[in-house]
């Protein structure tokens, strides 16, 4: 499953991975989220990080983490009630196939390696290999445990939320 995205990108992310030939299946979910809880949890949120970075306490790089989270906290609170954006999550499962144990732990290797080089960060589901697989079957499945693991956010305006879009389209 994919767990986090970069920032940085220039090219449709999954490109690399859909020319590579595997055999391998792309599930993609997305869902509206209500944007007056999220600037009310963003809110809340922002003003427990600066407390937390008043304070000081802490190592060097605990405060450098803190302080960029809360700088993306507070973008996404501005871009939701300045700029008018909608907010999505965005959920990204794979899974590939292989014929022998030997040959699938290549295929795994060769598409977290694809993904990672598009700036995709990914996480094997040991244990959650049947909610995965369901979520990959075109019965629109994504359990609970599955979205608490993958979640990300996307804002509209961004060129993510546009390519993955055209992602969802091509399928």
């Amino acid at each position: 499953m994919v767990v986090d995205y970069s920032r940085e990108y220039t090219d449709i992310i999954l490109k690399n991975l859909l020319n590579s030939n595997l055999n391998c299946n792309i599930s993609i979910f997305y869902e509206k989220q209500d944007s007056y809880k999220v600037i009310k949890d963003l809110t809340n949120y922002i003003g427990n990080i600066g407390v937390d970075l008043k304070d000081n306490k802490e190592n060097r790089n605990d405060i450098d983490i803190a302080a960029f989270s809360y700088q993306d906290a507070k973008y996404i609170r501005k871009e939701l009630q300045v700029n008018n954006e909608n907010i999505y999550f965005l959920y990204m499962y794979v899974i590939v196939l292989g014929k022998t144990e030997k040959e699938l732990e290549f295929l795994l290797s060769k598409a977290e390696g694809i993904l990672q080089s598009s700036g995709l960060y990914t996480r094997r589901s040991y244990f959650r290999q049947e909610q995965i697989f369901k979520s990959c079957l075109p019965i629109y499945e994504n359990s609970a445990d599955l979205k608490c693991s993958s979640r990300r956010n996307v804002l509209t305006s961004r060129n993510r939320f546009n390519i993955f879009f055209y992602i969802c389209k091509y399928f």
